[in-house]
């Protein structure tokens, strides 16, 4: 209880600190030289730089400033075009000022007006998109990775100072949800104006005072892409090995009170299906069933370099997106999509165990997969009153093929097939009522999994087969109710869910009874009371202060009637508290602290007592035991920003302890690998650190990052009946920067040191290091034509025998004119054949050794109107 006295004695002490700042207004009239009203002018406050308000005057020269907080000095500044500049010193005692302008007497021949890059208004960041972009920047999603503060990941989820969006709109209107990458890779720069970092964003009316830590983007287009269709397209064609082509067409309309895209793409040279059903904004947990994460998909490690230089795609994606605003309020939104993605690739991976067996493999695995899916949702967002019904279907069908060659000898051919249909269907409900919020939401869910089995044999003639197939339903409801009086707000929930699962398992050898059969049910029953209190200091700097206490009674009954039965029934009792607060220390820099302990238990998978084959070499067993475990996480951010000098920094920490009463066990022989769990009490820490700082000097052009960290954790696995306590700690450390000295000439460099240290049995191991350059360069020849080349070099020092070294070097002449553009790339420059890295599980280390693409080259042509 002491450490959870003392986090609370923390909050206490940051709330109890005196009001650094009270809320300052100013109002008042500008004038010209004979006294006439000036309109327009732009008034600012500012203090030592830092925009604190800014306004235009109105009819009469009038205007009114409201700003978070004072300054013993501050500086109003007034500016029009036709009048002098003008600045007076203010202090706070001051609240209403009347200026007059002198008539600018200069005739000036050319006026060029620059706005500045960045505009701050209270909890919105106004990024001018122009003032950042480049040459080579034809996309949105090139763009945005420009902006300081800003991080696109490779599947083009965007964040900010580290925390991902969860909202992204287009002229104020969600028309894409989770797969905004869409509109980011389609859509032409240069049709975008502004795009808004919306911080502590709250996306209901009806809960527009309660506080959040969520953050937004919102894109602002030109005038003239606005109201109208606009149209782009891309094509390329080359030679890599063999013919590659690629194409996709796309249509796109934002009007005022309906925005619509259409997609259309498909090619062997770049994947786009599986992104295009990617959903980059999490909601909620997606329906699953225990029978379609049993035998998993045909996929390997993801090797750290561009899927297109090793990926052999054949892909087809057709999808369309409608959003109609039926009122001011109201809107309602339609997509529809059906995605093709057949993937080939090579490679190989020696697993190298604790005890010193090494198995290896050699596949050249193929994945075809269909993916369609349909969401409808409608939603009235009204400042009272709020309703919203969302409709999910998605279905997946998968056929993989994998031709292996074990390295002891024997070629093996696996087949891997799985039918799969998911529906999902929430609504939600608020009322306000005076001081009171009432909601209520509820969730019905069904997965069915009719076909999903794995066969082992030969390309003629299947030995044996892994089914696995069954389904799951949920079905939940929640009521909600909450009292805001002033700064202070008390909720209480009460929830009641069901949820069932079933999944049967078996073996089948040619002319053999079915064998190691599982045919498992489980339902669960869940009540569950909540209750919280915010509190939200209501003038000055930032203070937010939650707590919350949840309780939960579930019953649990399953039974397994399998070749091991076993029948089980029991109540659990589970209870998390969670504390958190939110504190800016200053206009620029904010503290947060989140603080929670959850009970919980494992799933059905633990009753699978029945060994299932999930591939050539791997098998995997249930536990047979209920696994129950305890979680404590204490995390904290310090976030700095200075956005009008360009200043953005974060600073993160976590401890988390895992305590359970499984052990993961493994067993290995020459030729299979055995998983399951072990009853046995043990407990896993894990630590980590992370520093962001970006520096962008905004008059040169250039931009400085940097990301360094480190993470540690402690656990347990049992080897062969053998207990191997081990230790793992990572530390890297990547700078980067990007500068353009002059005009269309960029040059970028970034560096990168990994290096991971283990430890288990008492014995350290060869630590793992790797450390990588990437530089380019982009230079301009003629107008509108630049060359670009792209260096990746890397080393790893893990591998047996001497430093592996691995180049990379890719290069593109390219001209656009307007919204027109032609590239000519070559991929894999230098012709290498493969590339090699290194992961860790546990105490075991993995080799991968993945084939490239031969040397490719890709003529590309690109059109926006």
């Amino acid at each position: 209880m002491r450490p959870r006295r003392c986090f609370l004695s923390l909050l206490l002490l940051l709330c109890s600190l005196p009001l650094l700042a009270q809320e300052y207004k100013l109002s008042g009239r500008v004038t010209g030289g004979e006294g006439e009203a000036v309109v327009g002018a732009r008034v600012t406050l500012s203090h030592e730089g830092q925009i604190l308000a800014f306004a235009f005057t109105r009819k009469g020269g009038r205007f009114a400033l409201i700003s978070d907080r004072s300054y013993p000095r501050m500086m109003l500044s007034i500016s029009h075009l036709s009048y002098e500049t003008d600045s007076i010193s203010l202090t706070p005692d001051r609240h209403e000022v009347t200026l007059r302008l002198s008539p600018r007497v200069s005739q000036l021949q050319e006026v060029t007006v620059e706005a500045y890059p960045i505009i701050e208004r209270s909890d919105t960041l106004t990024y001018l998109l122009r003032s950042f972009t480049e040459a080579g920047d034809y996309t949105l999603e090139d763009a945005i990775k420009r902006l300081p503060g800003v991080e696109v990941d490779p599947k083009g989820q965007i964040s900010y100072l580290g925390k991902a969006i969860s909202h992204f709109y287009i002229e104020g209107m969600d028309l894409l949800g989770g797969q905004y990458h869409k509109a980011t890779r389609n859509l032409d720069a240069k049709k975008v104006a502004s795009v808004d970092v919306m911080r502590h964003h709250q996306d209901r009316k009806i809960d527009k005072d309660v506080p959040t830590n969520d953050v937004a983007l919102n894109v602002r287009l030109e005038k003239e892409a606005k109201s109208r269709p606009i149209w782009s397209g891309s094509g390329a064609i080359g030679y890599g090995g063999r013919v590659r082509y690629d194409a996709s067409l796309s249509s796109m309309l934002f009007a005022h009170s309906m925005q619509y895209m259409a997609l259309l793409s498909g090619g062997n040279q770049t994947e786009r299906a599986r992104d295009d059903a990617l959903d980059l904004i999490v909601r909620g947990d997606s329906p699953t069933a225990l029978a379609e994460r049993v035998i998993g998909e045909a996929s390997a490690s993801a090797p750290p370099i561009d899927r297109e230089l090793y990926i052999s795609p054949l892909d087809l994606s057709v999808s369309g997106s409608v959003l109609r605003a039926l009122s001011d309020d109201r809107q309602l939104r339609v997509q529809a999509r059906y995605g093709r993605s057949s993937a080939g690739y090579g490679y190989a991976i020696e697993r190298h165990f604790a005890d010193g067996t090494v198995i290896s493999e050699e596949s050249n695995p193929t994945a075809l997969v269909h993916l369609p899916g349909v969401e409808v949702e409608y939603r009235d967002n009204q400042e009272g009153y709020y309703l919203s019904n969302s409709f999910v279907l998605d279905g997946k069908i998968s056929d993989d093929q994998l031709p292996t060659l074990l390295g002891g000898g024997g070629s093996h051919f696996v087949q891997k097939q799985s039918r799969g249909l998911s529906l999902l269907d929430e609504i939600a409900y608020s009322r306000r009522r005076g001081t009171q919020n009432h909601r209520v939401e509820g969730r019905v869910s069904l997965v069915t999994i009719p076909d999903q089995w794995m066969g082992i044999g030969s390309a003629d003639e299947v030995s044996l087969r892994q089914y696995a197939h069954g389904g799951s339903v949920g079905a939940g409801a929640t009521y909600t109710l909450s009292e805001t009086r002033g700064a202070h707000m008390l909720l209480g929930t009460l929830g009641l869910t069901y949820s069932g699962d079933h999944v049967e398992t078996y073996q089948a050898r040619e002319g053999a009874e079915r064998t190691a059969l599982n045919d498992l049910d489980v339902s669960t029953t869940s009540l569950d009371l909540s209750t919280g209190y915010t509190y939200t200091r209501p003038r000055g700097l930032r203070c937010v202060l939650n707590a919350t206490l949840a309780l939960s009674g579930n019953y649990l009954s399953l039974r397994n009637s399998g070749d091991r039965p076993l029948r089980l029934s029991r109540p659990i009792f589970t209870i998390n508290p969670s504390l958190s607060a939110d504190f800016a220390l200053s206009p620029f820099s904010e503290v947060s602290l989140r603080a929670n302990y959850s009970s919980g238990y494992g799933g059905a998978a633990s009753f699978l007592s029945a060994p299932i084959r999930t591939g050539l070499t791997q098998t995997t067993t249930g536990s047979g035991t209920l696994s129950e475990s305890s979680l404590i996480n204490v995390k904290g951010d310090y976030r700095f920003s200075q956005p009008m000098k360009m200043w953005f920094v974060r600073l993160s920490g976590g401890y988390t302890r895992i305590r359970s009463n499984t052990l993961a066990t493994q067993t290995i022989a020459e030729d299979m690998i055995g998983t399951g769990a072990l009853q046995t009490d043990n407990t896993s820490h894990l630590y980590s650190g992370d520093l962001t700082v970006t520096k962008r000097f905004h008059a040169y052009k250039t931009a400085l990052r940097l990301y360094t960290g480190v993470s540690r954790a402690d656990y347990r696995v049992m080897q062969n009946e053998v207990l191997l306590p081990y230790s793992s700690t990572t530390m890297y450390l990547t700078p980067e920067l990007s500068t353009t000295p002059i005009r269309e000439l960029e040059l970028s460099y970034s560096y990168n040191l990994s290096r991971t240290m283990m430890s288990y049995g008492g014995a350290s191991a060869q630590p793992f290091i790797s450390y990588s350059h990437r530089a380019g360069v982009s230079v301009p020849l003629l107008t509108g034509v630049v060359w670009r080349t792209n260096c990746r070099v890397t080393t790893y020092t893990a591998f047996e025998g001497p430093d592996r070294t691995f180049p990379q070097l890719s290069t593109a002449l390219s001209y656009r004119q307007k919204s027109f553009s032609v590239d000519l790339r070559v991929l894999n420059l230098l012709n290498h054949q493969s590339y090699r890295y290194l992961t860790f599980d546990t105490v075991n280390r993995y080799a991968y050794r993945y084939d490239l693409r031969p040397r490719t080259f890709l003529l590309s042509l690109r059109l926006s109107l």
